[in-house]
């Protein structure tokens, strides 16, 4: 329901913050609109040619495919959409940070006990989840929780993590705002 939501009224519709809390994007200075356009344009080249040639062998073949790549198609702008809609959010009581409608995670405050810099990607770990991937790009933040924390996914998915690395468009206010002092990139 949130994929056709976004997808289909997500033209027109404002970023969702919150009156008490301040928004960080993550989808101007990256390259992430950018390529949901040049897949979506992609996707609709590949859906009509694979439509066009399976017609000749199945007519309903043809169809079931035209069917997942709308589906694909409806999915790629829902994110897009979402991403733009669904700002990372910093109140006085809690982060709240959103990637599109795939991942999602609530932590209170005193919760969080480091942000830093990073540069690059990042190596995968146990306890780290690397939000920055649906987004396309580098984390340049990596957020460290006090103890693991549940992180809602796409689906339902639940995954534990201690530490979130993510993107955002302006880290630096992110940290000055969450009260966190900064320096060079450590990772």
């Amino acid at each position: 329901i949130d994929m056709l939501r976004f997808a289909v009224a997500g033209w027109w519709a404002q970023p969702m913050a919150r009156a008490d809390a301040t928004a960080f994007s993550s989808h101007r200075e990256s390259g992430f609109v950018a390529l949901v356009v040049v897949g979506c344009l992609g996707l609709l080249i590949e859906t009509a040619a694979i439509h066009l040639l399976a017609r000749h062998w199945s007519p309903v073949l043809a169809n079931w495919l035209l069917l997942f790549d709308l589906y694909g198609l409806l999915l790629l702008l829902a994110h897009g959409h979402a991403v733009r809609l669904q700002p990372t959010l910093l109140t006085a009581d809690e982060v709240i940070v959103r990637v599109g409608f795939f991942w999602q995670v609530a932590v209170p405050r005193t919760a969080l006990v480091a942000v830093e810099f990073v540069a690059g990607d990042l190596l995968a770990a146990a306890d780290m989840l690397n939000l920055a991937r649906p987004l396309l790009a580098a984390p340049n933040l990596l957020l460290t929780f006090a103890e693991p924390r549940s992180i809602v996914g796409p689906y339902g998915i639940r995954r534990k993590a201690r530490c979130v690395a993510l993107y955002l468009d302006q880290p630096r206010q992110f940290l000055e705002a969450a009260g966190f002092h900064f320096g060079f990139p450590t990772r």
